[in-house]
């Protein structure tokens, strides 16, 4: 029996087995950032204990001020191909764009059990922003993570007639979950001001973004007995947001708390692994040759 083969054949097993887990691996995170970058196109709403923008049952700490904490949410904007009228067309154009709609905020206001505890008191700053909030030329999981959760670029050409606030913070009645009423704020986007079909300045890499606050009141997280909603309707349809508020650190011992992404930490480790399997390859292919 030849030893140094039989050795040898080994080794080439092991470089097969180590290059093969390194594809696999490649292959999860490249796969992993294209879901993750997916995520984007839902309504989003800051974390303030996961420490980013996200859907599923945010973590809201509602003791950052005595009375409670504004919350930033982001909505990536999408026109479909159906005409809308805007009061914004200039005077002799077209009457009709597909670059513009109506779109409302609905925030969650009054529990209707117990009746009168409340969750959303007002919103503010609705904006048209860069969905690209860390420059990188896409909109994804950096753009989620970038703190502060206020830092976004107005969309350059922005004027009062791209987004008119046609109501604020009106009481109406909820047709869904454990709430009496909610707030819902209605604005008319319109990226087309003269109705000519084509967008008034170049969209942006990562494309655009609705942008606005919502205050929840502090008292929520002992009288709200239920889960608590925040909504973005547009031409299609609701898409909401759940909240879990919670009573976390206040915003003096906030500013002394640093938190990385998980996903830089992923991507470190994933970085370490392929080094590891990449050395193991070499060495397992000069015994073989020797």
């Amino acid at each position: 029996m030849n030893i140094r083969n039989l050795f040898g054949k080994k080794q080439v097993r092991l470089s097969l087995i180590l290059a093969l887990i390194l594809a696999g691996l490649l292959l999860w995170s490249a796969e992993l950032a294209q879901a993750q970058e997916k995520d984007t196109s839902v309504f989003l709403a800051w974390d303030s204990k996961q420490y980013k923008y996200q859907n599923s049952m945010v973590l809201a700490n509602v003791n950052q001020t005595p009375t409670g904490v504004w919350v930033p949410f982001l909505h990536h904007l999408d026109f479909d191909t159906n005409p809308y009228a805007p009061s914004s067309c200039s005077a002799g154009a077209k009457k009709t764009t597909q670059y513009a709609g109506l779109a409302y905020l609905g925030l969650f206001h009054e529990d209707n059990a117990p009746a009168g505890a409340v969750a959303f008191t007002q919103s503010r700053d609705w904006r048209i922003v860069k969905c690209d909030r860390d420059s990188d030329g896409l909109f994804a999981n950096g753009d989620l993570y970038m703190q502060p959760p206020t830092a976004v670029t107005t969309w350059e050409p922005l004027t009062p007639d791209h987004l008119k606030v046609l109501s604020q913070d009106t009481v109406t009645p909820c047709t869904t979950g454990n709430c009496q009423n909610e707030i819902v704020t209605t604005v008319e986007i319109n990226l087309d001001l003269d109705c000519d079909g084509v967008i008034d300045a170049p969209i942006p890499d990562g494309g655009l973004c609705f942008y606005a606050e919502g205050f929840l009141s502090s008292s929520v997280a002992t009288d709200w007995k239920g889960p608590i909603q925040a909504r973005f309707t547009d031409v299609a349809g609701d898409k909401t947001v759940n909240f879990d508020p919670w009573l976390g650190p206040n915003a003096v011992k906030l500013m002394s708390l640093t938190v990385k992404s998980p996903l830089a930490f992923s991507g470190a480790l994933m970085m370490s692994l392929g080094i590891i399997l990449a050395v193991g390859m070499v060495i397992s292919s000069r015994k073989q040759s020797k």
